[in-house]
């Protein structure tokens, strides 16, 4: 679930695992830093998304979830992506002035032999209506994964949650957030990685990355049971897509 809150630095020779070839003077971010999330970060995690993705992320828009009815939903998508305590693959980049968190990547690792088991978005119908058809349209996406992605492939990465704080964007954080430390991945074994992309500007950011479109969903397409469309996003975005690279 990306969002175009999906998620170089200006004195990057100064900043630990920021290249001088990443360098684009047209996106310079200043006083931020990349680290690892750790479990212990949770809490900071949560009150990010309930502050910022929870109102920018184009679904939740469309359908006006609330953060009552997001916080368990939000904590469940924390919660899988620290699972896999040896590969983790989670990053925050937090201001250097606040520590506050501006942006994030969580990520989990899916494997082909566990299919749909390790997949995050799978509905329960206990859950809230709004949370319900949100992942439903999401699982909708990823239950396709292992059928299109190419079949030498048996363990991705998964882009859960790209996103970066509406008053920090447009500073090329979301693109750092997606080419970071891609290596560890290919150390944890994993030989692409795929993302259900929910707005349109982070669609255009992994096409600008070189990410293939295995699928996608249109929301004109995706109606209740009386013919009405469900989701009508604000920012524009009208499909859920799947998004793919081989690393």
């Amino acid at each position: 679930m990306s969002t175009p809150s999906t998620m170089p630095l200006s004195q990057c020779h100064n900043q630990p695992n920021i290249h001088s070839k990443d360098l684009n003077t047209h996106q310079v971010i200043e006083d931020f830093s990349i680290v690892k999330a750790h479990p212990s970060d949770s809490p900071d995690i949560l009150k990010f998304m309930l502050k910022d993705f929870l109102k920018t992320e184009s679904l939740n828009a469309a359908l006006g979830l609330t953060a009552e009815e997001a916080t368990e939903f939000f904590g469940d998508i924390i919660k899988c992506c620290f699972e896999d305590e040896a590969h983790n693959c989670n990053y925050l980049v937090r201001s250097k002035e606040t520590n506050k968190i501006v942006g994030l990547r969580l990520a989990c690792i899916l494997d082909r032999e566990r299919g749909e088991e390790s997949q995050a978005f799978s509905a329960d119908q206990k859950e809230p209506p709004k949370v319900k058809e949100i992942k439903e349209i999401l699982h909708s996406v990823e239950s396709q994964t292992w059928n299109l992605v190419p079949k030498e492939c048996n363990r991705l990465a998964s882009w859960m949650v790209l996103s970066v704080d509406k008053d920090f964007g447009r500073r090329g954080i979301g693109q750092k957030l997606i080419e970071h430390n891609l290596d560890e991945l290919r150390e944890f074994g994993c030989q692409g990685i795929v993302t259900e992309a929910s707005a349109f500007k982070s669609q255009q950011l992994f096409k600008k990355n070189g990410y293939s479109r295995p699928t996608e969903i249109l929301h004109a397409h995706w109606k209740d049971m009386d013919g009405k469309q469900i989701f009508v996003c604000p920012d524009g975005t009208d499909r859920v897509t799947m998004e793919f690279k081989l690393l």
